[in-house]
């Protein structure tokens, strides 16, 4: 039997749907893999990541990135963990077990019934962490795989350990990798010296303002930082400035490495 051609398709979460559907026609002779970032701090992320005190990546891409192996390379095409999004609003705080918190999500028209054990019961931890607590996340567009993801990121101290645990539990059949682990933020600085926060909003820029540079932090520039830069006058003293003040850069993972 002929070993499979191995490809890894570097890319987002999104952008990589179109491969996958085309590979999708040589999963026989093709093992897939993917490598991506886990910058993203938009939407339900961002707000993950807010309540970790800025302490976890986003883990949205990797949802994504199991989630097509799952369409397009699994046998199973029933499983809806990857596609459920809630409000925090439908919940309250007066849950104390498994049973109950699949109860409420059937009344927000959401059936783990048929999910594995031990994926329900890592629903429910994650539930308890992010919405069953007396600190507050709010998020009117959640979704409770990103949930799981970053409870099993805290529990385990990586994306590398929430990964495998989800992949091997379903069966998914991508290994998704990872540029760097540790815990960082983008902004990007445009050809005017306009700063850009965020990894989604450099994703969607589209002005004529060309980016010039991107630099990373340990937590988002707050506006005292961006008034900073503003303050000065020319682009390449503000490059200047960055560089030496934003030196940080990401380090290979050593899973990834190897």
């Amino acid at each position: 039997m002929k070993l499979k051609k191995k490809i890894l398709i570097i890319s987002g979460g999104s952008g990589s749907e179109f491969l996958f559907k085309i590979f999708s026609d040589y999963k026989k002779i093709l093992e897939i893999n993917s490598l991506i970032n886990l910058y993203d701090n938009g939407k339900s992320s961002g707000e993950l990541r807010k309540f970790l005190n800025y302490k976890i990546l986003g883990p949205s891409d990797l949802r994504k990135i199991h989630s097509l192996s799952y369409k397009y390379f699994s046998n199973k095409t029933n499983l809806d963990f990857f596609n459920k999004r809630l409000s925090t609003k439908s919940f309250n705080n007066n849950i104390s077990s498994l049973t109950k918190l699949e109860e409420l999500l059937i009344l927000n028209k959401v059936n783990i019934s048929d999910y594995p054990i031990k994926l329900k019961k890592y629903i429910f931890l994650a539930f308890k962490l992010f919405v069953f607590n007396k600190k507050k996340f709010k998020s009117n567009d959640f979704s409770i795989a990103n949930l799981v993801y970053a409870y099993l990121a805290i529990k385990f101290k990586t994306y590398n350990s929430s990964e495998k645990k989800v992949r091997e539990l379903l069966k998914i059949k991508t290994e998704v990798f990872f540029n760097d682990c540790e815990n960082l933020y983008l902004f990007a600085l445009t050809k005017k010296g306009k700063i850009i926060t965020g990894e989604e909003q450099i994703v969607n820029y589209n002005k004529k303002d060309k980016i010039v540079d991107i630099f990373f932090n340990k937590t988002n520039l707050t506006n005292k930082n961006i008034i900073q830069i503003n303050g000065i006058n020319t682009l390449n003293a503000k490059i200047e400035y960055l560089k030496k003040k934003y030196y940080l850069k990401p380090k290979l993972d050593i899973r990834s490495k190897k």
